[in-house]
């Protein structure tokens, strides 16, 4: 049995949703890739994520902030 979800262009399987996410991510620069994978897919906090890569907490939260706002404008002109 496959999982689907849904997409402005109707359900996918989480296979190809995941193969979308993923593409985009790769249109990030590898820093701000890496900030958004920690803290947004393996769960980490902004403090374990600040220590793991060396950054100030604000340095962490400032990148995220930044790599998410591209990632919308990647997607909303992909739709």
């Amino acid at each position: 049995t496959e999982i689907y979800t849904l997409s402005l262009h109707g359900a996918l399987p989480i296979s190809a949703a995941k193969r979308d996410v993923e593409r985009l991510l790769n249109t990030l620069p590898e820093n701000k890739r890496e900030l958004v994978r920690l803290t947004k897919i393996e769960g980490f906090s902004t403090a374990e994520t600040a220590a793991k890569l060396g950054l100030s907490d604000s340095a962490v939260k400032v990148g995220v902030h930044r790599a998410l706002k591209a990632l919308a404008q990647q997607f909303s002109e992909k739709t």
